[in-house]
């Protein structure tokens, strides 16, 4: 399936016994063909570059925090 990026969407179904999970991404709620791609590229980009949807991680303080899960999750593992 083409969606105009240099990435492939991979649709894909699990199936067991009775089918209990209903795979949502074969039904395609969205219709790709239609999608300005070219108006979302350019939101993307223009997003990205807005200081609320940008994360320094050297400036957060919860990063010792976050780093200490990190030293503890090792030791678990």
């Amino acid at each position: 399936m083409n969606i105009g990026f240099d990435y492939e969407v991979i649709l894909f179904l699990i199936q067991s016994e009775g089918n209990l999970v209903e795979n949502l991404l074969g039904k395609m709620l969205y219709n790709l063909e239609k999608a300005d791609w070219e108006e979302f590229d350019r939101e993307l980009k223009y997003s990205s570059n807005q200081a609320e949807f940008q994360w320094n991680p050297a400036a957060s303080s919860q990063v010792k925090k976050l780093e200490k899960y990190v030293e503890n999750l090792q030791i678990l593992i």
